[in-house]
């Protein structure tokens, strides 16, 4: 299970630019046994990351042409 949102309000310094809260959304993943609990990325994550992740813990190889990386 994947829950996430966009980054809110185009307010000045929020959506649509490289400021913290252009950039801060919420983010959660659950996937049984496969992934631990627990675990905080505090790296820069995209939504492009989920198709390598989704390959990874259903055991699948990730194509080397994909260009992101499993979480």
């Amino acid at each position: 299970m994947v829950v996430t949102s966009d980054n809110g309000m185009p307010w000045p310094r929020a959506k649509a630019n490289l400021y913290e809260h252009g950039v801060h959304m919420p983010l959660a993943v659950r996937w049984g046994r496969q992934v631990a609990a627990g675990r905080e990325a505090t790296d820069p994550v995209s939504l492009i990351d989920l198709g390598p992740t989704f390959l990874d813990a259903a055991g699948v190889n990730v194509p080397a042409g994909m260009s992101r990386k499993s979480l």
